[in-house]
């Protein structure tokens, strides 16, 4: 046999360790009519991080609740508005059964599972717009414009100036606004889960740490003119003044 060939088939694909941030859909209801409202609201106030994202389906309070569901109409509802389930978490024997059927995978259950509603994990939209920056730390001193996307890969990003509304600011590390927020910010890219959010005032459209994010309507009550910082405390997303 030729030797080449057979260096070919031995190393035609390889299986490497590297971790993605997944959205998570915590079941509370089997009303696929009320899933639908409350999908459609999320998607409409965050498009770009809903299309073509991947999603695991965590069925763990839909089981402690006796909830059932058929995920087959599930999986195919998130799918009509372009989210791919990809897997399931804490579902039953029979659910499992099923989703195996289905091509999803069975995500094992998390030792700190809790019966409360944390917030979905998502990934930062990629963006053509965006401009990466490979220092450790970037300071903007300009307004951040709608439309623009900014991401400091390694390290942390400090603006001197506003984001607008319609503009993202990404880093892998801490972020400061010495302005007004009112765009996305997303600390912790890569899933730090110790970077914090710094701003001046926070009239922001999404905040994100490690994945972990909130939406506007979900903080309405903290925004004010007084400064904030955001981070995170046992998986919980806190807003607290400085």
């Amino acid at each position: 046999m030729d030797t080449t060939i057979k260096q070919e088939r031995d190393t035609a694909i390889q299986f490497k360790g590297k971790m993605f941030s997944l959205a998570v859909l915590h079941i509370q209801s089997n009303d696929l009519e009320s899933i639908q409202r409350q999908l459609e609201h999320l998607i409409a106030q965050a498009p770009k991080m809903f299309h073509y994202a991947p999603v695991v389906i965590d069925l763990e309070l839909a089981n402690q609740l006796d909830i059932g569901i058929e995920l087959s109409a599930l999986c195919k509802l998130l799918r009509q508005h372009l989210v791919i389930p990809v897997g399931i978490v804490g579902g039953s024997p029979l659910q499992q059964q099923a989703a195996a059927k289905a091509g999803l995978a069975l995500f094992p259950v998390s030792k700190n599972a809790r019966t409360v509603n944390p917030k979905p994990v998502v990934a930062p939209a990629a963006s053509t717009k965006a401009a990466v920056v490979a220092s450790k730390t970037k300071v903007i001193s300009q307004p951040i414009r709608s439309g623009q996307q900014i991401y400091v890969k390694d390290g942390d990003l400090i603006v001197l100036a506003s984001v607008s509304h319609g503009a993202e600011i990404i880093a892998d590390g801490n972020i400061h606004v010495y302005g007004s927020l009112h765009g996305r910010a997303i600390a912790g890219a890569n899933g730090d889960m110790n970077a914090r959010i710094f701003c001046t005032k926070l009239d922001a459209e999404l905040v994100s740490i490690a994945g972990i994010y909130s939406l506007s309507d979900d903080y309405a009550a903290k925004k004010s003119d007084t400064p904030k910082q955001i981070f995170l405390e046992s998986d919980r997303l806190l807003i607290t003044e400085l």
